[in-house]
């Protein structure tokens, strides 16, 4: 009974180390999930920097 108890034991520690490691196919998902947002970036600030600027422009032209 001893022996049965300690085998499911070292099983179950076996897996969760396994299930801690971060693993390359967790990478691998990482960077598809990031290239495109880091790719994007510039273009979505300059896309909200532009839409300000014009914003600004636009109300100035107005007190006018």
């Amino acid at each position: 009974m001893w022996e049965s108890w300690e085998k499911r034991k070292e099983r179950s520690r076996r897996r969760q180390k396994r299930e801690e490691a971060y693993t390359w196919g967790d990478i691998l998902f990482d960077v598809v999930l990031w290239v495109p947002e880091v790719l994007a970036l510039p273009f979505r600030l300059l896309y909200y920097f532009g839409r300000l600027i014009f914003k600004i422009f636009g109300y100035i032209l107005e007190v006018i």
